[in-house]
């Protein structure tokens, strides 16, 4: 019987962490290094005198993220506990001779935007005018005067499970509320905001310790246990927000490229760059009206208020292919550059959804190519036609 035989890269940690640096920082900052580097499909393997610095929680959050650098999984050799160490020994276990790819530092944050605004459209760009770059839109929220323009937050969360079963950061963040509250600091009313801890015990002990009370007073009210917005479940933005953003700002974008198997010339089904997401491949958040998850739902008899969310249908296999590059904010170069889950019918040039393009072309009896992309190396099989 065969079996792959994964690779396996050493991340060697040395020194200790410096005041002020939180879980959350290391672990983007591994990420972005790891990206780098390339660890798709490898075992991570942690080590080095720096490890014996890092807490149980840090270990675990760090190795927690193994999907967002690629790796098949992330881990920590155990400490030398001379229990552990004989029983590894005895059975010759032990070997004695392993949202990221953009962490901007805080003090570039300003002029990273800046440029990202100027950049062609894509990774990191969103090609603004000039002239339109410091545009202010007004608009009425419930009756009180508001305004946003490039680059305002109009959704705030703690969301990550990654980061919120993590005691010393979910507590950190609970002191920078109570400090913005002692300021006189508040989140403005159109910002939605939401905090979704990883466990019962985070929110817990953000109550015995008073801190959540402030987290209240900045809005960041327990929604659930769990993730959330961070994957797309957070409910519609206010609809005074929703439009104000629409008629007059940018949109998110990301790419991702494709290639042609050999031999056979192919119609493109999207036209993407390199750094794809698994949230861009198969969305987990809400199904939206109108789409043909929802579609299909309908046809079942099922009310819009009921449809969920594609994570939450998952073991639905007709769901989950009409999820399949249904994220809103996904780019597809063969829209110039619009977000959504939209493309193209090259042989009729008709914009419909992704699903219904490769509904169109299987019935057409079409070839499926491989497809391979730099910051996410797996086989993608997309529908084409053959000449």
């Amino acid at each position: 019987m065969g079996m792959v035989l994964h690779g396996v890269d050493g991340f060697k940690l040395s020194g200790k962490l410096q005041d002020g640096v939180t879980t959350t920082d290391i672990v983007l900052t591994m990420t972005q290094m790891l990206r780098k580097h390339g660890a798709i499909g490898k075992f991570v393997e942690f080590y080095g005198v720096g490890v014996g610095e890092l807490s149980l929680p840090a270990r675990a959050t760090i190795a927690n993220m193994s999907p967002e650098y690629g790796a098949t999984m992330g881990f920590f050799p155990v400490d030398q506990v001379s229990m552990i160490e004989a029983y590894l020994r005895a059975n010759k276990m032990l070997w004695t001779s392993m949202r990221p790819h953009d962490h901007v530092p805080l003090k570039e944050m300003k002029s990273d935007w800046h440029a990202c605004l100027d950049n062609e459209v894509g990774f990191k760009g969103y090609a603004v005018p000039k002239e339109q770059q410091g545009k202010v839109v007004k608009f009425d929220f419930h009756g009180r005067p508001a305004e946003i323009k490039h680059g305002s937050v109009v959704l705030a969360a703690i969301c990550s499970s990654t980061n919120t079963s993590n005691p010393s950061v979910m507590i950190g963040a609970g002191l920078v509320a109570k400090k913005a509250c002692e300021l006189g600091l508040e989140v403005k009313p159109w910002v939605k905001t939401s905090l979704t801890p990883g466990s019962v015990v985070a929110t817990e002990y953000l109550k015995h310790s008073g801190l959540q009370d402030y987290l209240n007073q900045q809005g960041f009210h327990v929604a659930a246990h769990g993730c959330a917005t961070c994957v797309g479940n957070c409910g519609d933005l206010d609809g005074s927000v929703s439009a104000a953003i629409t008629e007059n700002l940018m949109v998110y974008s990301c790419t991702y490229r494709y290639r042609c198997c050999c031999g056979a010339v192919s119609y493109c089904l999207l036209n993407l760059g390199d750094n794809i997401t698994t949230n861009h491949i198969s969305y987990s958040g809400k199904i939206p009206e109108g789409t043909p998850a929802a579609k299909y739902l309908l046809e079942y008899g099922m009310e819009p208020k009921n449809f969920s969310s594609y994570g939450g249908r998952r073991g639905n296999n007709e769901v989950v292919m009409r999820g399949a590059f249904a994220n809103m904010r996904i780019v597809n170069k063969l829209l110039n550059g619009e977000a959504g889950p939209w493309t193209i019918h090259v042989p009729t040039g008709e914009k419909l959804y992704v699903y219904d393009v490769a509904m169109k072309w299987k019935e057409m009896l079409s070839v499926l190519p491989n497809y391979r992309v730099k910051e996410y190396m797996k086989k993608l099989y997309k529908t084409s036609v053959q000449p």
